[in-house]
Order: C-alpha cells, then structure tokens, then sequence
C-alpha cells in the first residue's frame, strides 16, 4: 500500500494518530500527524552534513507504518497543513512513482546506452546526459546516483524518460539473493529481530511471510530486493517504531552495494 492509499483510508475514517514514514533509500524519517482525519502537521528528519531533497512527495521507496498515538510534540506554533491541497498533491506524486518503479523498482538495475540523440533531440537535455554517460551499461541506478550527485527522485525520473525514448535498455531488473546468500539474510534478520523483541521475532518473521504471500520460505528459489522491501515491512508493522527504524537501518546496510 503506498502511502498516499495508506493516509487517504484513515483520512476517510477521519482519524487521530501519527503516520511515520522512513525513506528506505536513505534512512531519513517523516511523521504526518492526523487530528480528526485532518492534516495537523509534517515533520521531517533533516541529515546532517548534507543537503538532501526533504519533499516526502518525491521519496520513491519507504516504509509506512501508523499509530493512534500522537507524538508529545509542541504543536502550536507549527502552522496546520491543507489536507486536501496535500493529497491531491500526494496522488500526482503517487502515479508518478508507479510510473518509475514499473522501470525500475529497485535500485540496484543496470542500464546501458542504446544511442545517443542529437542535442536538437527534445527534451534531451545537460543532466540526462550526465546520466547516460554514468549508466555504462555496469553500474547500478544506486551508484550512478551516488556518482552525479543529483537526488534520488531526479535521476530515477530521468533513466525513466530516457528508457520511453528508447535511447537505454535494461541489461539487469534487479538483482536477487539465492542459494547460500538467501539464507544468511534471513538467518541474519531474524536475529537482529531475535536481538529487538525476543523469542517473539520468529512468529514475527512467520506472519510477514505470510503477508507477501508464502509460509515456507525454503520454498522460494530467490528473494528478490523488492520482495525483501515488503518482507521488511510487513516485520515493521508488527513492531514497536523505535524497533522499525532499526530494523529499516539494518536492512539497508546488509543490502547496500559494496
């Protein structure tokens, strides 16, 4: 469930709480708190040291979970939000995401260069140039990103237009754990979980299986990365936030590239 589909549910049931938001790409976190199915406020963790795009409307990939519970936060002089304004705006971004992640739904695809158009060619411009010339047809989005230095959403929107226009093509769609290294990780998730909860950790781990369609597992040849983003956030929703944001912080570490 995206998120906008996540918030327009308990904007409908005009309900109290608090959503919180993690940008798996990067670890960064947003909270919308919900007062009687309105907007009252979004608040955004900053990284310091960096100067990163903070629009949640354009996070690709995340993990959303919801409490009843409204954070004890001063909310007085923050100014209340336009919550119609907002999930319109939130819808538009919502297609635009679907429309990239039907590309590319992980970061860690390979692209390569088919042609390379003419400077007349429209809409070709300086930056998806520097990208085409970064793609290589070797490096994952993931590295390119880290590369050109753009953020996240404006490199992933400009391999989608140059892949409509048929100027790159698709060497690899996303890379998958098998074998030896499938079961580390999941060896490895539960007892990171195991460290968290406890005991209850392999219940856990159970239900989110379930909740991404399997009960065993061992019955699945690979795991591929967006299969892991939902098994990752099905463990989350069962699970305390502070829990979460490590468990989110874990696993994209044992997933980042080398």
């Amino acid at each position: 469930m995206s998120l906008y589909e996540a918030m327009k549910h308990k904007i409908d049931e005009k309900a109290n709480g608090c959503f919180y938001v993690t940008n798996d790409t990067d670890g960064r976190e947003a909270r919308i708190i919900l007062d009687h199915g309105k907007i009252r406020a979004i608040l955004v963790e900053k990284k310091s040291g960096s100067e990163p795009d903070h629009n949640i409307l354009k996070w690709l990939h995340i993990s959303v979970s919801f409490s009843d519970k409204i954070p004890n936060i001063g909310l007085a002089a923050i100014r209340p939000i336009d919550t119609e304004r907002f999930m319109n705006a939130l819808e538009k971004a919502d297609a635009r995401i679907k429309m990239v992640k039907e590309v590319i739904p992980w970061n860690d695809a390979v692209f390569r260069v088919v042609r390379m158009p003419s400077p007349r060619f429209e809409g070709f411009d300086a930056r998806k140039l520097q990208i085409s010339l970064a793609l290589k047809g070797q490096r994952r989005v993931s590295q390119v990103i880290d590369i050109i230095g753009l953020t996240e959403f404006e490199v992933l929107s400009d391999i989608c237009w140059l892949h409509t226009h048929d100027l790159i093509e698709l060497v690899s769609k996303s890379g998958s754990l098998s074998g030896e290294k499938k079961t580390d990780f999941l060896n490895a998730f539960r007892e990171r979980l195991a460290d968290l909860i406890g005991p209850a950790a392999d219940m856990v781990m159970e239900d989110a299986f379930e909740t991404i369609g399997t009960d065993n597992p061992d019955d699945l040849d690979a795991l591929t990365f967006p299969m892991i983003m939902e098994l990752k956030n099905a463990v989350c929703q069962q699970i305390d936030k502070e829990e979460a944001a490590i468990i989110n912080e874990w696993v994209s570490g044992y997933l980042k590239p080398d």
